[in-house]
């Protein structure tokens, strides 16, 4: 019994460490092309290196660290092209989500979207941009587990995952409460028709938009 509750403790001591070094990653504290020290972050968070190795080992199978021969590990720096290809496979994921999710979609599932999305509203008007994407998140999630496929739901998890390191990005588009309350109607419709191209083409376009966000706001950066 002693030995299964030090295994349970080494596990959410791991995990802790990980989403600490994600958080960092994510908010952009580690800032893309930084090395990652593993000594200062042992200090910073107050553990031993141990689980610090591992989160970096996680996150390099993850796809949001690099690490090198030599050089050890740094934060992945995406090229623009690497971008466009993450969102150009997402929005074909996403769109794939919805339409399955439109076919099969429970009447509770459906009002546990709406009320997801509602949060989404509700957080943009109020000027709550972690609240936003919190809910957005989860609209997303609860999209694709509606889609009733596990692979997908697999997939898009670690699409997301990258795909966050530009969520701030992502959220300075102008007008966007004003979008997403039209998508929001117009995915909601689609939905309760049982559309399914209509939801595939909507989840596509959105995706789409929040690229060309991204890009634009990549190119002012650079300028």
């Amino acid at each position: 019994m002693s030995e299964s509750i030090e295994q349970l403790k080494h596990q959410t001591l791991h995990q802790r460490v990980y989403e600490r070094l994600l958080g960092l990653v994510i908010d952009g504290v580690l800032a893309p092309g930084e090395p990652i020290d593993e000594q200062a972050l042992s200090s910073r968070l107050g553990v031993s290196r141990t689980p610090v190795r591992a989160a970096i080992a996680r996150l390099t199978q993850e796809g949001l660290v690099v690490t090198l021969p030599y050089r050890g590990a740094s934060v992945r720096q995406f090229a623009v092209e690497e971008i466009d290809g993450l969102y150009e496979v997402r929005a074909a994921l996403e769109g794939l989500a919805a339409r399955k999710a439109a076919q099969r979609l429970s009447a509770e599932g459906l009002e546990t979207i709406r009320a997801i999305l509602d949060e989404c509203q509700e957080a943009l008007e109020v000027g709550d941009v972690d609240a936003f994407g919190q809910a957005d998140a989860r609209f997303h999630r609860a999209l694709a587990e509606a889609a009733g496929n596990l692979t997908l739901v697999e997939a898009l998890d670690g699409l997301r995952l990258r795909i966050n390191l530009f969520r701030d990005l992502a959220n300075r588009e102008p007008g966007l409460p004003e979008r997403t309350a039209r998508e929001r109607a117009l995915i909601l419709d689609a939905l309760e028709r049982r559309d399914s191209d209509a939801a595939g083409q909507l989840l596509e376009q959105h995706i789409n938009s929040v690229k060309q966000t991204v890009l634009h706001q990549l190119t002012e950066r650079a300028k």
